[in-house]
């Protein structure tokens, strides 16, 4: 049975206990970015980070036939080995003149800001939330989105059909009949299926960042196609962002 004194910490929030907020020195990062807050629970070692956007303003700059780009540093991780468990946003966002009323806005989180290359938002654009849709309507829209695979699912082509948890035995090579290779497919497909489950299981529920050197970023970036950009804009951010991480230490 807990003492009065530790279920008083625990309903107050008191640094050190899980459930209230802890301070820089126990070593949580710094938020970044105008009217970006962040609240920080944990022990010290195992944090949560709720990160505030209080009309946060991104600059679009448009690209041309690459279409606009904007981003904005909203957190600086501690030096180490950082280890996101799980990302959630719950963002909304409002688009000024230059970008089109019911554009095809897209939002991820990297550990790089994004480039004026393309408009898809890829590799360390989008490391720790993929590229995930936020279309407007009426110049307004979402970003919800979660901490996804870093590695892409295999595309299953081979026709076949899986088999769960076993692989039939392989047909001869001398086999050219149709029931040989429908069954050379389903070995294929069930492989496939296993394979993707696995990236899943993997990258889907932790990533690690090498932060060791030169200590890591989240950075928030946008972009919008040349379909849905006619001149630099910008897009202002509502609502919050949680992160939970570890700091698996630094060198």
């Amino acid at each position: 049975m807990p003492s009065i004194a530790t279920l008083k910490k625990l309903l107050t929030g008191t640094p050190g206990f899980l459930p209230g907020p802890i301070s820089v020195s126990a070593g949580a990062g710094t938020p970044a970015g105008t009217g970006v807050t962040a609240t920080e629970y944990g022990d010290g070692i195992f944090h949560k980070t709720v990160l505030t956007f209080a009309s946060l303003v991104i600059t679009m700059t448009d690209a041309t036939t690459a279409g606009s780009h904007g981003t904005q540093k909203i957190y600086d991780f501690p030096a180490g080995q950082i280890g996101i468990l799980g990302v959630v946003t719950d963002l909304h966002i409002v688009a000024a003149t230059g970008i089109g009323a019911t554009a095809a806005v897209v939002g991820a989180i990297g550990t790089a800001a994004v480039g004026t290359d393309n408009a898809t938002l890829l590799t360390t654009e989008a490391d720790i939330v993929p590229s995930t849709a936020a279309t407007l309507t009426d110049s307004a829209g979402d970003f919800n989105a979660i901490m996804g695979n870093s590695v892409a699912a295999l595309t299953d082509s081979s026709g076949g059909t899986s088999g769960g948890d076993t692989i039939a035995a392989i047909v001869a090579a001398t086999d050219v009949t149709a029931a040989g290779l429908a069954t050379t497919k389903n070995a294929i497909a069930t492989l496939a299926a296993k394979v993707n489950a696995l990236i899943a299981l993997l990258t889907g529920a932790f990533k690690a960042f090498d932060g060791t050197g030169t200590a890591k970023d989240a950075v928030l970036n946008f972009a919008v196609p040349d379909a849905g950009s006619t001149t630099n804009s910008t897009l202002t951010v509502t609502g919050t962002v949680t992160i939970h991480w570890i700091n698996l230490g630094d060198n």
